[in-house]
Order: C-alpha cells, then sequence, then structure tokens
C-alpha cells in the first residue's frame, strides 16, 4: 500500500499544477487569448475524455509485455507525460501566433493522453492488490 500511495502522490502533484495554474499560466504568462486558453484546456480534455476508457480496456485485455498489464500503460503514460508536461509550461519563441497557438493546443492534449495512462493504470492496481 505504501508504493501506491508514493506513486499517487507524484500523480495528485502533477494534477494540483495542471487544474489550478495551467489556466492562469496561459492566460497571463504566455498571452493566448481567452479563447485559444480555452481550446487549449478543451483539447487536453477531449484527449483524456477518449483514452481514459481505451486504457482501461486495453490494460484489462492486453497481456503483451513482460511488464504486466498496468505497468506497461503506467511506464508508456510516464514517458508522454514528463516531456510535455515541460513543453506547456515552458514559453519556447515562437513568433507566429498560429505555430504558438498550435504548440499550447498539442502538448496538452499529449499530456492528457499520458495522464490518462498513468491515471487509469494507477488505480487499476488498487483493485489488483488483494483477492477479497
Amino acid at each position: 500500500m505504501m508504493a501506491y500511495s508514493v506513486c499517487h502522490f507524484g500523480n495528485d502533484l502533477c494534477a494540483s499544477m495542471w487544474f489550478v495554474y495551467l489556466n492562469y499560466y496561459l492566460l497571463y504568462v504566455v498571452g493566448l487569448t481567452p479563447a485559444m486558453t480555452s481550446w487549449a484546456l478543451l483539447s487536453g480534455q477531449i484527449a483524456d475524455g477518449l483514452m481514459t476508457p481505451t486504457v482501461g480496456l486495453l490494460s484489462d485485455y492486453c497481456k503483451c509485455t513482460w511488464l504486466g498489464r498496468r505497468n506497461t500503460w503506467y511506464y508508456a503514460g510516464t514517458a508522454l507525460v514528463v516531456p510535455s508536461f515541460l513543453c506547456t509550461f515552458l514559453t519556447p519563441d515562437l513568433a507566429d501566433g498560429w505555430c504558438r497557438n498550435l504548440w499550447y493546443v498539442t502538448f496538452p492534449a499529449i499530456f492528457n493522453i499520458g495522464w490518462a495512462s498513468v491515471q487509469i493504470s494507477t488505480m487499476a492496481i488498487v483493485n489488483e492488490l488483494t483477492f477479497d
């Protein structure tokens, strides 16, 4: 149980940064318009909404790796979350407005694909800790 809680602490820490600070960051630090900020947040939520049931289904039925059903998705999700989280909170010097907008719509979507993989695989492990 201790390993699960340590693992889930990072998950919750990342979520608090994402849901509390991202909107403010995109509006006031990056300088996106309110409409573009909404699109950036919406792209992430759409990706999350599509990937959450997909990862849940695939992690239940796919037994194709030596890492196990859940760990495979956890590691793959982490490999997406770390760089996309960093790229979301970087302010690249993109002169063109459309390049900057594309940057901030793409990386929240990639982050939420990885987020769904980490979140679902972590939560599913709890049910497998006991046979009761």
